[in-house]
């Protein structure tokens, strides 16, 4: 995003009742609703914590330090999967510092995060139909936490490491968690895909498990406080390959141990084999944090005055990072997968209309949402990259989340010139952008000149973007150094010659209304538009000499087309013109007459969206 959008969102997120969790409730209820039509039985919740920072931010008031004297704030995150592994969005997000205006209860540790984690999770699992599965790392071994009341369709997945005492039920065997392995029932070998190393790996792994229960601490009766119910998955590794390059990537020395402790069945060698498949899937969030401060987003080095916008726009980010990360996961797994599976009705129907396409799969989806910033398919790139894709996410989920539906019975029909069919939600606006509506409400738009478009879209565009598609603002002056010499010099002569002959005077009139105007690269349209107006100028001239001053004018908007590679753009070329015929009308007309006529807006779209290289200008 440009600099003065980056500005106006810091100016939202600073403002006193905005919160992570007022940011993300829209998004936490599509989840759900992607979670229930998700296709297979079971959910992943996958836990985890990043830490952010900002040490170089010494002016940034409420930050903590993380690690030594390195200043920052720390983020866990829930973050659900369906069974395949595609993010279906943020379940749960936390924030907190150490010494400073965030800091985590006095009365508590900060382990808490792991059970309020897993309390977010029983709140969205109860009354559901699906299993959810509570996925977490390491970090997470505390004996409280393996103890904790789950909802009946929510179950434990827990890679432990600490060394307590075990006893294996099916032997009756306690010992301590490294020596447990011998005492195991071997389950074969499966093999699974993780990232390693900034790659992906896929490791065979030797498996065993058995039903086992977990003693607490030595100051507690075993008899009355250790776990039931769960069992014991050991997975190691035994070889390792680079899927890219099909490489052996195994070291013995490094090789990897998983000691799983779950609440999930494992009487088969495929309930065995799911368990390790779901662990597996705990990377995907990993990769989330990755995407969140790489150079995709590069969250660390967002610059705000406090934690509280801080922490509101870190929330807002965690929703294009997860958007990006599942788009990136879908195109490559199943690109014709139902858009749907990522995106919700009213996010495809804005989807739709900036495409001018009807919106089925992801990958339509995904190409739609390139178009936003200029992207066009070719045959070298079918499918838009990271960048493009991280910079159109950015920019619609701001739209989206400023313009939310309103779920009401209520319905608007679209009309003439509302670029659809059919019936829509009446969109409600937030407290800020109805203030914003009510101050430009009272602005006097009267004497507006349609050509600022083109540098107010140069004004928010990356500079980037802008050398990519050359994007380059021409004043009113310099355009009429083309276009007099072009052709509107002839017609001003003509206009001499003709005098007050009536006859003359319909003939230069007559070939004004069959004059096309034609830019392949027209951008917001500042070419077209100030040809329109001096041709209507002159048309004006005509009529006040044949006594027709309030004639109706006879040069069609149609008659100047162009081509534009941003949908944006051409939207904003089509409404300057359509601005343009009204103030013209106005001037040369009268305004009775000029809104008579003005409303309702033609349907037709004389702005084609492409690449002039690549179409057929006939």
């Amino acid at each position: 995003m440009g600099a003065s959008f980056r500005q106006t969102i810091a100016a939202l997120f600073a403002r006193e009742e905005m919160t992570s969790t007022t940011m993300l409730s829209g998004h936490v209820a599509a989840t759900l609703e992607r979670a229930q039509a998700s296709p297979g039985d079971y959910l992943i919740a996958a836990q985890d914590t990043t830490y952010y920072n900002y040490s170089g931010h010494g002016q940034m008031r409420g930050l903590g330090t993380i690690q030594g004297d390195v200043r920052g704030v720390m983020q866990h995150n829930v973050l659900l999967l369906n069974e395949s592994g595609l993010p279906l969005g943020i379940l749960d997000q936390q924030y907190w510092t150490r010494q400073g205006a965030k800091d985590w209860p006095t009365d508590e540790k900060e382990s808490q995060k792991w059970l309020n984690g897993l309390s977010a999770i029983n709140r969205q699992a109860s009354g559901t139909n699906k299993h959810w599965v509570s996925v977490s790392d390491r970090e997470s071994d505390i004996f409280c936490f393996f103890k904790a009341a789950r909802e009946p369709n929510v179950d434990l997945l827990v890679r432990v490491c600490q060394p307590r005492r075990v006893e294996v039920l099916p032997v009756g065997v306690v010992c301590s968690l490294p020596s447990i392995v011998s005492h195991l029932n071997e389950y074969g070998i499966y093999r699974v895909r993780i990232a390693r190393r900034h790659r992906e790996v896929e490791l065979t792994l030797s498996l065993r498990a058995a039903a086992v229960n977990i003693y607490p601490d030595k100051d507690l009766s075993a008899a009355k406080h250790k776990t039931l119910g769960l069992s014991l998955v050991v997975a190691t590794e035994v070889a390792c390959i680079d899927v890219k390059t099909q490489a052996d990537c195994f070291e013995a020395n490094e090789a990897v141990t998983w000691f799983l402790l779950t609440s999930l069945p494992i009487s088969t060698t495929d309930e065995v084999q799911r368990i390790v498949h779901f662990y597996s899937l705990r990377w995907r969030i990993e990769r989330l944090h990755f995407t969140l401060k790489s150079g995709a987003l590069n969250v660390e080095r967002l610059q705000f005055d406090d934690i509280h916008t801080l922490t509101n726009a870190l929330a807002f980010y965690s929703v294009v990072a997860w958007q990006l990360l599942a788009l990136t996961y879908a195109l490559r797994d199943d690109p014709e997968q139902a858009a749907e599976a990522l995106f919700e009705p009213t996010k495809i129907w804005v989807l739709q209309q900036v495409s001018g396409q009807p919106i089925h799969s992801v990958r339509d989806a995904a190409l739609a949402l390139a178009r936003l910033v200029g992207f066009a398919p070719s045959k070298k790139q079918p499918l838009p990259g990271v960048k493009v894709l991280v910079t159109a996410i950015e920019r619609f989920f701001f739209i989206k989340w400023e313009l939310t539906p309103v779920q009401n019975p209520y319905k608007i029909s679209p009309g003439r010139g509302a670029g659809g069919e059919g019936l829509w939600d009446v969109p409600r606006f937030s407290k800020i952008a109805r203030s914003y509506l009510l101050h430009i409400g009272n602005l006097d738009w009267k004497q507006i000149n349609p050509d600022i478009f083109g540098s107010m879209i140069q004004a928010i565009a990356e500079d980037g973007e802008r050398g990519a598609l050359g994007m380059h603002y021409t004043s009113v002056p310099n355009i009429l150094k083309v276009l007099n010499p072009l052709f509107l010099d002839d017609l001003r002569a003509q206009l001499a010659a003709a005098g007050d002959n009536p006859r003359k005077l319909l003939n230069l009139r007559q070939r004004l209304a069959r004059i096309r105007v034609f830019d392949p690269a027209c951008g917001s349209g500042n070419f077209l538009v100030i040809a329109y107006k001096e041709m209507r100028a002159i048309e004006a001239e005509i009529n006040r000499r044949r006594g027709e001053a309030d004639r109706r004018s006879e040069i069609p908007l149609t008659n100047f087309r162009g081509i534009e590679i941003r949908h944006f753009a051409c939207e904003i070329a089509r409404l300057a013109l359509i601005i343009a015929e009204y103030q013209c009308d106005v001037l040369y007309r009268g305004q009775r007459l000029a809104l008579a006529e003005f409303l309702p807006l033609k349907n037709e779209n004389w702005i084609t969206c492409g690449n002039a290289l690549r179409l057929d200008w006939l």
